[in-house]
């Protein structure tokens, strides 16, 4: 059973990186986006990570959530520059949205 936000010893995490294509869309980025915002109003830190800019739901983002692009069209070209992103900035956790990029 938990005791408080974290069981005794159980490290919780600071840092957060959320995963989506792009800007773009509905559902899933939507959700993220508003995700992102709420998680960092709690005081997380928070990059919002995307393949690419594009999109109305950039507009959305509170200030707090720090916006990440790695400028590519397709997942699979993402790779080289999420690892680099990975390497810089240390996320304690990462979440991925949408099939193709997870």
């Amino acid at each position: 059973m938990r005791d408080g936000p974290a069981a005794a010893g159980e490290r919780v995490p600071e840092s957060l990186a959320l995963l989506i294509p792009s800007y773009r869309g509905g559902g899933a980025e939507g959700a993220t986006v508003r995700l992102a915002n709420e998680l960092a109003g709690r005081g997380l830190l928070v990059d919002l990570v995307t393949l690419s800019a594009e999109g109305p739901w950039q507009a959305q983002l509170r200030p707090e959530v720090v916006p990440i692009c790695l400028r590519t069209r397709r997942a699979s070209t993402s790779v080289p520059g999420l690892a680099g992103y990975l390497r810089a900035r240390a996320p304690d956790v990462l979440v991925s949205n949408m099939f193709h990029l997870n």
